[in-house]
């Protein structure tokens, strides 16, 4: 098993840090005691300071991803500059500096590779399954902070979680397990305390009371769940922009609570005069024709809008994130999910060139080991079988300690994790005032692309590690401040 030990300088807002890195594998055996492959993790931790510092382990989802993006994206000590996203061409240059969003100057960083992702080893594909699943993995990520919990005597830390895209789901998986650990077949509790979660890209849903974990249910329409970021996209490629994107996503909200749901409810029902209003209010929001809105009875899902957006301005956009467009070529299925995706292909080759280059030159990760970055194996033998729903154990999190705080940040652009079905979810949750903090950030499924989404996500995950009173929700103020 790999270990590495590097020491090396950072300078983040005009300060330098001293920054500790170690690279290690942590070995993951079956419960009959077969190896079945490792953790791999990438830890950073500054040094001088009191063994009490806070600190953030972060993981990313697919569930086969690496934790490539996060670590590239916003939290390393040294990243791949995406500040600019019409500068991220697909082919493989990249720039490489001191990042000034990381938050090694607040607490230290465990970031994850979980089993057979990134450079975790996944020894024997049988074996390897011990980790896969809902369950499973939350056990052996569980297992693994726990270890360097232990092994760096930090019960004193105030302790964070930090998950994008599957990895929200991953997020209260791991966090029940370390607090409590009942509710999981075989479980030990740990009896560790979780101060806080960041969810960004969040998937967690309000889903039927059913124990089998799909993430394919939801009780609120997609029309109605997509409309903002429909609207945010209209905004972004309808030119004049006549108002502010802040402005433009609460005229979606408002939209939605007033007369939209109203108008889906009573469907033929619904007077033809009122019908109409509705649709030209729609067709306002969304840039879709008012005829074809009326002919698919005021409905817009997601694949629709995507073939509608690119025969009607001849270019495709990406569900993760609608700023970045495409080629349309007619007849021409795309059948890659990430290569052919026009922002993950966009991202991949500048953000893995990056990390191989700061992984030789900084972090002495000179092995000849391949990099995973998403394993689709994984997720054709992940299962999502639980007793209880993320959603579920969310709510076990908030009603535990009413300390316990979750920040959740979304992109206005992502049609994948949209910004709609985030305000539905928190508002059927119970806490306390300032447990559940919302943000909404001028970017995608990724908010740290572009230099916007980036500064005021690091602004955030700084202010809620540190325990700073945040509002509930200030999305005006994020997203005004793009024009």
């Amino acid at each position: 098993m790999f270990k590495a030990e590097r020491r090396f300088t950072v300078k983040i807002h005009d300060e330098e840090i001293p920054v500790r890195s170690v690279c290690r594998d942590y070995p993951v055996r079956t419960p009959e005691g077969v190896e079945a492959g490792s953790v791999f993790a990438y830890e950073y931790t500054r040094e001088g300071c009191r063994e009490d510092r806070p600190v953030l382990f972060a993981f990313n989802g697919g569930p086969g991803s690496s934790s490539l993006w996060l670590h590239m994206g916003i939290l390393g000590p040294k990243h791949v500059n995406c500040d600019n996203v019409e500068t991220l061409s697909g082919s493989g240059d990249f720039e490489i500096e001191d990042n000034p969003y990381s938050p090694i100057d607040v607490c230290d960083l465990v970031i994850l590779d979980p089993v057979g992702t990134g450079y975790g080893l996944a020894l024997d594909r049988d074996a390897a399954k011990c980790a896969y699943g809902f369950v499973n993995d939350a056990r052996v990520l569980a297992d693994v902070i726990e270890t360097w919990i232990v092994e760096n005597n930090r019960f004193g830390s105030k302790k964070y979680i930090l998950g994008e895209s599957y990895g929200s789901v991953r997020s209260v998986a791991v966090a029940n397990y370390l607090m409590g650990g009942c509710v999981y077949e075989g479980c030990v509790s740990k009896g560790i305390s979780v101060d806080g979660i960041i969810n960004l890209g969040n998937i967690i849903l309000r889903e039927s009371e059913k124990g089998d974990y799909t993430g394919q249910e939801r009780y609120l329409e997609e029309s109605v769940h997509l409309l903002p970021a429909f609207a945010a996209t209209a905004w972004y490629h309808g030119g004049s922009r006549k108002t502010s994107l802040a402005d433009t996503v609460r005229w979606a909200y408002d939209f939605c609570a007033d007369k939209y749901v109203k108008a889906l409810y009573l469907g033929n029902r619904l007077p033809d005069e009122e019908r109409s209003q509705i649709a030209d209010e729609l067709s306002a929001l969304t840039g879709v024709e008012k005829e074809l809105l009326i002919h698919n009875d005021l409905r817009i899902s997601g694949d629709w809008y995507l073939r509608w957006f690119k025969e009607k301005h001849g270019m495709t956009i990406s569900p993760y994130d609608t700023r970045f467009t495409g080629r349309y070529a007619p007849g021409l299925k795309a059948s890659d999910l990430v290569g052919d995706d026009e922002m993950m292909s966009r991202c991949m080759p500048g953000f893995l060139g990056a990390f191989q280059e700061i992984g030789r030159e900084f972090l002495g990760l000179d092995f000849s080991r391949k990099f995973s970055v998403i394993n689709f194996n994984v997720n054709e033998t992940w299962s999502y079988e639980s007793e209880y729903t993320p959603f579920e154990h969310l709510q076990f999190l908030l009603n535990r300690s009413r300390k316990f705080r979750i920040l959740i940040g979304n992109g206005a652009f992502d049609l994948v994790t949209s910004i709609g079905q985030v305000r539905y979810t928190v508002s059927h949750l119970k806490y306390d005032d300032g447990q559940v903090v919302i943000r909404e950030y001028p970017a995608g499924h990724m908010p740290y692309l572009g230099a916007k989404g980036g500064e005021d996500l690091a602004r955030d995950i700084r202010a809620f590690v540190r325990g700073a009173s945040m509002q509930s929700d200030d999305t005006s103020d994020v997203l005004n401040h793009i024009k």
